[in-house]
């Protein structure tokens, strides 16, 4: 879906993610980890509950030289971390080299987790905040992620930086910072609720790579938020092996 694009994806895989990277673009052509980290959903009376495997694993595979060269060419980067423990000087230095007219998205969510001896997922404090937000244009969260969302004019104050925060049946705010507009200004994106959800795994990740191609088109930052949630929207009325054999680009762009 949606080939009029370039992308490089940037992940460390195992031989028994080989299968998966057929007809996909990754910056390692081989395997470049003797392990791959999973992450296993669970639900039980309606509720959601996540194992992750080889969570040890998440950490820049490839020379970060090679993953310069790629950003230097990008017009966006996203950075979406699995675990919290991708080194910060790291994403600085990748970061570094970007274009002046790029930009960089974050999508923090794996900063918010934490695992037990056992591989359970459990919620973690954005600790990263002050260290993160500052080397990215904008990110997107889940109103699902934080508890307390009147910290978020404060961040994009502080650190420059435009949030996404995404409501499911009530659209997506936008808050900006203030070299974008005034300073925490806010704005709501709505979206035509959802009935007969059939599976809404996965919604978060694809509401933002929506987001993200339609982006890169147009650069219109509500256009691409009223894209992702047309395309997040329409996905909860299938199941994965259903989208999996459906014709996607008949499907988004009506």
């Amino acid at each position: 879906m949606f080939q009029d694009i370039e992308y490089t994806i940037v992940t460390n895989f195992s031989d028994d993610f080989v299968e998966f990277t057929k007809g996909v673009s990754f910056l390692s052509k081989e395997p470049n980890s003797d392990k791959t980290l999973m992450y296993q959903n669970i639900v039980e009376n309606g509720r959601r509950k996540q194992i992750a495997q080889n969570y040890d694993r998440t950490h820049f595979a490839d020379p970060i030289e090679k993953i310069q060269e790629e950003v230097r060419e990008s017009d966006l980067i996203i950075f979406a971390p699995l675990s919290p423990y991708y080194q910060i000087d790291h994403i600085k230095d990748i970061l570094s080299v970007k274009s002046n007219t790029a930009k960089s998205l974050l999508l923090p969510q794996g900063y918010l987790r934490k695992f037990d001896s056992n591989g359970n997922v459990l919620e973690r404090e954005l600790e990263e905040v002050d260290l993160l937000f500052p080397l990215f244009d904008f990110g997107i969260l889940s109103d699902e992620d934080l508890e307390d969302l009147s910290l978020i004019p404060e961040w994009t104050k502080k650190h420059k930086i435009g949030l996404i925060v995404t409501r499911g049946k009530d659209g997506a705010d936008v808050y900006y910072g203030a070299d974008l507009f005034d300073n925490g200004v806010k704005y709501n994106v709505s979206t035509t609720p959802v009935e007969n959800i059939k599976d809404s795994t996965g919604s978060g990740e694809i509401f933002s790579a929506s987001f993200a191609y339609m982006y890169v088109k147009t650069r219109d930052t509500g256009k691409s938020i009223a894209f992702g949630n047309k395309v997040a929207g329409r996905c909860l009325l299938y199941s994965p092996r259903e989208l999996e054999n459906m014709n996607l680009d008949k499907l988004f762009r009506n």
